[in-house]
């Protein structure tokens, strides 16, 4: 009902880091949001993902919150929001 895209995994193989692929797949996404009326699109990364987060807040999307248990080794999660309205 909230009419929110999650993004739960994104991964890059390490070969093709740093060459703007990740960016392009968070792009591609939210332009698919954006067609099928979604409010926004909310991707989760690990505390520790520095070059994740980076790419996140270069992209514009804003924290939006945490979880201290959400995987396994109890390790912290992280959440952040891009509104596409």
């Amino acid at each position: 009902g909230q009419r929110l895209g999650w993004v739960e995994v994104l991964v890059v193989a390490p070969e093709w880091r740093q060459q703007g692929w990740g960016t392009r797949l968070l792009w591609e996404a939210s332009t698919w949001g954006r067609a099928h009326e979604l409010r926004a699109i909310v991707v989760e990364t690990q505390a520790r993902n520095a070059p994740a987060i980076a790419m996140l807040q270069r992209m514009g999307f804003i924290f939006s919150g945490y979880h201290e248990q959400y995987y396994d080794a109890s390790e912290v999660a992280l959440f952040f929001t891009l509104g596409l309205k």
